[in-house]
């Protein structure tokens, strides 16, 4: 396994500038981590870690929340809590191989997006480890409060060749957490998209490469900037 990251609608590998350049033009949540292959049916390590998201095979996201619209989400607590993010439920159903160019590889229904809030006085830190799933990833990645979740669908990777990079995307419906309520009803559908590199990557041992993702909405809402703490807003996640 080596990159996840990707544009939804670009079947034919017309990567758009940004996600605003497909109408959702309105930045509300987005962060860093890493990702990894696992197998899916046996819900343990990947049983093929040569070959690139095979079929069967799930991928898992995990990391820190690094920046939120404060339109939608009111989050500007960063020195006393952490935020971090587990995506999970996506799981290799299809491959369609682009001679010269790529791979585009399809995720089966069921995959979810979710925020979790840890106080740093009393929770337990998110902590990576090495070659997961192991004793702190996922589960330190995914506890604490629920703050925000949402089911992804049509999930689509783009694998290119040439630059060893891969596209995640899916479609985003937010429907749970306590930070909910922020987000207008008719808002709540929306594009989530990520980014790997594996030729520059430098990640933990038995991680794939860093996962940089961010979602967008196609509303505006007022002159409110987003809240950042160490990472700024994406400013060509497609190249």
């Amino acid at each position: 396994m080596r990159f996840l990251a990707g544009t939804l609608l670009a079947l034919c590998f017309a990567a758009p500038a940004s996600l605003a350049d497909l109408g959702y033009d309105v930045y509300l949540i987005g962060g860093t981590g890493f990702a990894y292959e696992y197998d899916a049916l046996l819900d343990g390590p990947d049983p093929q870690p040569d070959t690139l998201l095979a079929i069967g095979d799930g991928l898992v996201a995990v990391g820190w929340i690094t920046a939120t619209n404060l339109c939608y989400l009111n989050v500007s607590d960063y020195n006393t809590n952490e935020y971090t993010f587990f995506v999970d439920g996506l799981q290799v159903e299809s491959w369609i191989t682009h001679p010269g160019f790529g791979l585009e590889i399809h995720f089966a229904p069921g995959g979810r997006f979710r925020v979790f809030r840890d106080a740093f006085a009393t929770g337990s830190l998110a902590t990576l480890g090495t070659y997961p799933p192991n004793a702190t990833t996922p589960a330190s990645f995914a506890d604490g409060t629920l703050v925000l979740g949402g089911t992804l669908t049509y999930a689509v990777c783009f694998y290119q060749w040439s630059n060893q990079i891969l596209h995640l995307s899916a479609n985003v419906t937010w429907n749970e957490g306590d930070l909910l309520q922020g987000i207008p009803v008719n808002v709540r559908p929306g594009l989530f998209g990520s980014e790997m590199r594996l030729a520059t990557a430098t990640s933990p041992e038995g991680f794939l490469a860093p996962f940089i993702f961010e979602s967008r909405v196609d509303q505006e809402c007022s002159a409110v900037p987003a809240r950042a703490r160490t990472w700024g807003r994406l400013k060509a996640l497609y190249r």
